[in-house]
């Protein structure tokens, strides 16, 4: 996994980053290359403000011995409506790669 590509994808996402025709980006509090995925407090800054606008709220769930899912999920008719469950040793990757799959539309009831 590229996770230069990763999180270029996830800027574009969020909408309120500005590029370079080098590929850089800057955040609109002026941080440069914005690393989601070994961040999890860039994560909560950046990613869980657009999921919400979005509709969409997350489960996470810690493991005893190591590791973290990540699952998205949204709420219709008082029923919660799981998406996708990602695990990964670090969470804020587990958290990027669950949004990435909603991003790309691989999960049913991603909007």
């Amino acid at each position: 996994m590229d996770k230069w590509k990763l999180n270029e994808k996830l800027a574009k996402w969020v909408g309120s980053f500005d590029f370079t025709p080098d590929g850089r980006y800057e955040a609109p509090d002026g941080e440069w290359n914005t690393d989601f995925t070994d961040s999890f407090d860039a994560c909560l800054k950046w990613l869980v403000p657009k999921l919400q606008d979005k509709g969409y709220q997350i489960d996470i769930v810690c493991f005893e011995h190591k590791g973290f899912a990540v699952s998205p999920f949204y709420v219709l008719d008082d029923q919660t409506r799981p998406l996708i469950d990602v695990r990964d040793d670090s969470l804020a990757l587990a958290l990027c790669l669950a949004i990435e799959k909603l991003i790309d539309g691989k999960v049913s009831g991603s909007r």
